[in-house]
């Protein structure tokens, strides 16, 4: 298995989000009860 570097940023400072950037074919995997959004560009 290959390790990859992980590009992610955090923003806001009250109300904080993290946004993360995947490579094609990884994906992310949330614990119960949180919310998450995608944007494909």
């Amino acid at each position: 298995m290959q390790n990859h570097e992980i590009y992610y940023k955090i923003h806001g400072e009250e109300l904080q989000y993290v946004e993360i950037e995947l490579d094609p074919q990884e994906a992310v995997i949330s614990e119960p009860g949180s919310f998450m959004m995608i944007t494909i560009i």
